[in-house]
């Protein structure tokens, strides 16, 4: 015969985890008070600026060994940079929305 399993245990349906936050996007939570409608932009502004730096690096240390792959990975790595730094431009001309 099975035992049933109690209301606050941790198999019943009850203690499943709550409901995502809406205001969470990835990486970064916006306040509740004031949600912050460029998180998204935001967050892919400084994964392309810190991914193209690392990237950045490897591809310095890689052309003393073989300069075409170093420059394979420099290149791109680059372009990340610029990306989220002209994403940072353009970010600082949007207007923050009035709640």
């Amino acid at each position: 015969m099975a035992t049933p399993t109690p209301p606050n245990s941790p198999r019943s349906p009850q203690s499943a985890r709550p409901p995502a936050d809406p205001h969470v996007d990835g990486l970064v939570a916006a306040s509740a008070d004031a949600p912050n409608p460029y998180v998204r932009l935001e967050k892919w502004t400084w994964l392309l600026i810190f991914i193209g730096g690392f990237g950045l690096a490897l591809g310095i240390a890689t052309l003393n060994e073989d300069a075409v792959t170093g420059w394979a990975i420099v290149v791109p790595c680059v372009v990340a940079i610029v990306t989220g730094i002209v994403l940072i431009y353009v970010r600082s001309r949007l207007k923050d929305p009035k709640p």
